[in-house]
This record gives structure tokens, C-alpha cells and sequence, in this order.
């Protein structure tokens, strides 16, 4: 029982929650890019154990995947073109986005690219999870010919559907939110929220790095090492800032300016090269609160979801 890959997409790798447990051991947090999207899709088949939920993180263009038993899957995050056809059928039928479908041997599943100018990543999630043979998920994107291990759906899963993410809406497009960083100068300050950066096409899952027009003081430096997360913004001696993703190293030796909150965390794995950002600032307290409305909102729709299945 299994999906295999007939075309891999531009980047396709295996993501579970991640582990922060293992930040003191050098280990970098990994997972979804987009947890929001990772959730309700899983939520979506019914995974709700850790172990179950293992899905296949696409970005800018999507696989294709032939089936080899009956599986019950769903792609949520950004807008990608999903296209299901059903074996010994020429033509295929579109699925819409956050739609529960089922496949049965010998069926193809063709996820073209995104048909909206925002967003980067979804993820294909599927019924049970995916299998893999470790606990500890490298980056590695699947390839061309590869096996993806997956249970038999016993029986087909109720069509069900969810809005994605729509609590992006409450913030401007382009912007994310920062707590200030242990370097954040006022001169630094000033510089930062006057500027509209780009992101540059050298970046990846690792961290976004960043370009504008503005100069950027430095010296150069390197500081003493110290612990980064997901979302810390750093200043490099070359003067423009990189903005560090769920797989960035544990500890880094550039100037902190600040950290994006978690709320946004998300908001931020779905930028892709020559999207603009603007980064404000908030409170701690702030941070929280916005967290923990976030929070509440995920939950309500995970309450949803369950109820409705």
C-alpha cells in the first residue's frame, strides 16, 4: 500500500511536528513550514496522533503521485491545481483545496502549480499518515521513482471541507510582527520599520534571506554564539538581514534585531522568492495575546472538523 512518485515536484519532502525537544542537542525544530496548514489537514483525514501525522510538504510546483491500494487525502495550505484521474480514464477531475478525495489503485493524483500570486507550500495529507522507517526526518526531498509507505483507507472518508486560514486576514499582507531582539538599536529601530524588504530567490526552509535599498550598518563582527529559533531575525556582516525558518540552526553569532511572533510564524512559511515584507513591532505581551487567539481560533476549527467527520 503506497503513492508512488511519478514526478517529484520542485521541493517534496516528508515533515512531522517537528522536534523542540531536541534544540538543546543542536537539532534543528524542522516540521511544517506551515503548522496551521499541517493541522487542519490532517485534522481533515482524521490523523490526530503524532505518529499519524506525517505529510508530504510541497512547494511552487506539486508531484505527481500514482496509488497502489484505496487512500483518503487531502491537499491544504496554499492554492495549488489538484487534479485526481481515476485508472483506465483519460481526462482527470479538478479537487478543490481542502477537499477530502479518495483514490483507488492505479489512480493519479497531478498537483500542478499555484493558480494565485501568494503562497509557497501545502501539504498533501493522507489518511493514517505516511510511514517512514525513522523517527528522525532529514530534509530530504523525495525523488522520481520513490515509494511513499502509507496504510490502506479502509473504507472512503466523508467529502469535508475548511476555509483555509482565514485568521491571515487580520493582519496587512507582507507583514509580520516582531519582538524586539537583544541588538536592536535605535538607529537599527528606525532603519527597520522604514523598510520594505524582498525576499531573494537563495533562500529555502533554513531562513529567507532579505534585500532593500537601504544600507545597513555593520561591522562586520561576529558575536559570541547564542540560541536562535524559527522567526529570529539576524544581521550578518554583509549587511542585509536573514530571516531564519523551522530548519535554521540551534545557535547563530550575528546581531539579533529582533524575533517574529509565533502567530506569524506560519504567515512567513508561505513567502517565496520577490514577495515583499515589512516587519512591525509588538510587546511580549502582545505576542501572547495574539498567540493565544490564534490558538483558540485553531481550535475551534479542529472542533469542526472532528464533529463533522
Amino acid at each position: 500500500m503506497s503513492l508512488i512518485v511519478r514526478r517529484p515536484g520542485t521541493y517534496s519532502l516528508l515533515v512531522d511536528g517537528g522536534r523542540p525537544q531536541s534544540l538543546h542537542a543542536g537539532i534543528p525544530y524542522g516540521g511544517p513550514a506551515d503548522s496551521t496548514a499541517w493541522q487542519l489537514g490532517n485534522a481533515l483525514v482524521g490523523n490526530t496522533e503524532p505518529s499519524a501525522m506525517i505529510a508530504l510538504e510541497i512547494a511552487l510546483q506539486g508531484p505527481i503521485l500514482e496509488a497502489t491500494a484505496r487512500h483518503s487525502l487531502v491537499v491544504m495550505g496554499a492554492h495549488f491545481v489538484v487534479q485526481h484521474r481515476q485508472a483506465g480514464t483519460p481526462t482527470s477531475r479538478m479537487v478543490r483545496m481542502g477537499h477530502v478525495f479518495t483514490v483507488e489503485a492505479g489512480d493519479e493524483v497531478t498537483i500542478q502549480g499555484i493558480d494565485t500570486p501568494t503562497g509557497l507550500r501545502a501539504y498533501i495529507c493522507i489518511a493514517v499518515g505516511f510511514k517512514t522507517q525513522t523517527s528522525m526526518l532529514s530534509n530530504e526531498p523525495v525523488k522520481q521513482g520513490d515509494t511513499l509507505d502509507c496504510p490502506e483507507t479502509p473504507h472512503k472518508l466523508p467529502l469535508r471541507w475548511v476555509v483555509p486560514e482565514p485568521w491571515k486576514g487580520t493582519v496587512p499582507a507582507g507583514t509580520a510582527r516582531l519582538t524586539p531582539g537583544t541588538h536592536l538599536t535605535k538607529k537599527f529601530k528606525e532603519l527597520l520599520l522604514e523598510t520594505k524588504f524582498t525576499i531573494r530567490p537563495e533562500s529555502n526552509r533554513m531562513g529567507l534571506r532579505l534585500s532593500s535599498k537601504a544600507v545597513w550598518p555593520s561591522d562586520g563582527k561576529e558575536l559570541v554564539s547564542a540560541p536562535v529559533v524559527p522567526g529570529t531575525l539576524q544581521l550578518p556582516g554583509g549587511g542585509q538581514p536573514i530571516l531564519l525558518g523551522v530548519d535554521a540552526q540551534t545557535i547563530g553569532g550575528y546581531p539579533r534585531l529582533g524575533h517574529v511572533i509565533t502567530a506569524d510564524l506560519d504567515r512567513v512559511g508561505q513567502l517565496r522568492p520577490g514577495d515583499t515584507i515589512r516587519f512591525t513591532l509588538v510587546t511580549l505581551e502582545e505576542a501572547e495575546q495574539l498567540e493565544q487567539s490564534r490558538q483558540q481560533w485553531l481550535r475551534s476549527w479542529l472542533e469542526r472538523i472532528r464533529w463533522a467527520g
